[in-house]
């Protein structure tokens, strides 16, 4: 049988892996603590945002790609064709909105009204309360029995309770706590786990279901401010005023505008990173809006305008993958490597999660529960196609949000990324309108651990485990 060059040189690329795979089971990932404490190579990499100094070897000749099952046994005619490792398009420049344009000193006030728990009725709850680095994005303490949530049924004890986000104790337009069911007087819990908003800025709609458009209208007018690509200004405007997060009933944006007036900027935080300090000085909210906007009047849409630009900066590209990618080929470990390159091929995964952002940004039903639980995209779209549809989570720091469950849910099927792996391994546990690009797999556990291993240390940004900027923040009054 006559081989071509190519098929030579994936055979060659294999060759070294071969024996690297053993008779035994692979150890389990190394933990992102490990990584962290030990100051390991992960933790002293450069930011890849300057890439002309990275050296730019052909990979595929000299790295382990993987087990020859990864390439050959996908399923997939395109399996035959690469062997998972191949380079992609680099992390993308993020663009703002014409309607919204970069300033350092606009994304600094957004930062900090990000993280102003006064910005809440009860001044205990900001945006940053339920978006963490230490959960990746998410809310760290979801795996909490507090943040254990009824979900859509809003009945406890049923197959759709989530590990959600914790907001606040229901209370009236007074202000006044009152008993809520089924939470009564204790915090209210989200119907689904908050979603990162690390990377957020490249999806054109927001939220599991997408109900942020990329049409951004003003809170407070009703005008449209950003025609397109405001999906991150649609988010923002809804959490301050929503009775489950951080706002008593009735509570509205024109009620943040005026208690933002004379509210010492961060006056219930801790610990201020020292960037954030120094903007704030002496300043009240209205010197810090007329520095940004050349006006102190204070309103919904600069309030929203500032977060959003501030989110905007929250771009995990220092990851080891970015690295890899960019021709270092060190980066990732042998088992790493082969994890991608399983990843990539058998294991199907870049059918939706895209490199380099990791996601498609589109919504799928992947049958990790009935979709009658939850009908997701469907809410919204009110197409029967979309039932049970939810958008496509970015897998930069998957690790660190698996501490809380996976998924929209957290819970079931989503509970662990070994559950998470399981469910796409057989295919989708649900068939009910279920993606037509969920297929059985046939993935060996040994295939499994080395793509969890490559997700869970390989798309994870130190910088973020280490909550350097621009992942920095204050300590919330409500953290110990």
């Amino acid at each position: 049988m006559m081989l071509d060059l190519r098929t030579v040189r994936v055979l060659l690329a294999l060759t070294p892996a071969l024996g690297a795979c053993g008779s035994g089971g692979a150890p389990r990932p190394a933990s992102l603590d490990a990584a962290r404490d030990s100051g390991s190579a992960l933790d002293r990499a450069p930011d890849v945002s300057s890439r002309e100094d990275v050296a730019t070897a052909d990979r595929t000749e000299v790295i382990d790609a993987g087990s020859t099952e990864a390439v050959t046994d996908a399923g997939d005619a395109e399996a035959d064709a690469k062997t998972g490792l191949e380079r992609t398009e680099p992390y993308p420049e993020v663009v703002f909105p014409a309607e919204n344009p970069y300033s350092a000193s606009k994304a600094l006030l957004g930062k900090v009204l990000f993280w102003e728990e006064q910005i809440g009725s009860k001044n205990n709850q900001a945006c940053g309360s339920c978006h963490r680095a230490s959960g990746g994005g998410s809310d760290p303490r979801a795996i909490e029995a507090q943040s254990v949530g009824a979900g859509p049924d809003n009945v406890f004890g049923t197959p759709d309770d989530v590990h959600g986000g914790r907001g606040i104790p229901r209370c009236n337009s007074a202000g006044v706590a009152i008993s809520f069911p089924p939470y009564g007087m204790q915090p209210q819990v989200t119907v689904r786990k908050p979603p990162t908003y690390f990377d957020a800025m490249f999806a054109p709609e927001l939220f599991w279901d997408g109900r942020a458009r990329t049409e951004f209208r003003d809170p407070v007018t009703g005008v449209v401010a950003i025609a397109s690509g405001g999906a991150l200004e649609s988010q923002a405007a809804g959490p301050p005023v929503s009775a489950v997060e951080m706002a008593c009933e009735g509570y509205t944006w024109r009620d943040i505008e005026i208690k933002l007036v004379t509210a010492k900027p961060l006056a219930v935080a801790r610990n201020i990173p020292k960037a954030m300090a120094d903007f704030i000085g002496t300043n009240t909210y209205p010197q810090l809006f007329a520095q940004v906007y050349g006006s102190p009047e204070i309103t919904a849409q600069k309030i929203i305008f500032a977060i959003a630009t501030h989110e905007r900066t929250l771009t995990s590209n220092n990851t080891a993958w970015d690295r890899f990618n960019a021709g270092q080929t060190i980066a990732l470990s042998s088992d790493q490597q082969q994890g991608l390159a399983i990843f990539n091929t058998k294991a199907r995964c870049d059918k939706c999660h895209k490199a380099p952002q990791f996601t498609d940004n589109k919504f799928h039903n992947i049958g990790l529960n009935d979709p009658a639980l939850d009908p997701g995209r469907s809410t919204i779209s009110g197409n029967a196609e979309d039932f049970g549809k939810m958008k496509t989570p970015t897998l930069r720091n998957v690790g660190l949000r698996a501490r809380g469950g996976m998924m929209h849910s957290g819970t079931g099927n989503g509970a662990t990324m070994d559950l998470v792996m399981n469910e796409y391994n057989m295919g989708g546990l649900d068939k009910n309108n279920l993606d037509k690009e969920m297929l059985m797999l046939n993935l060996t556990q040994d295939e499994i651990d080395k793509v969890i291993n490559f997700m869970v240390n390989g798309l994870t940004d130190p910088r973020v485990i280490n909550q350097l900027p621009p992942f920095d923040a204050p300590k919330l009054s409500t953290e110990p």
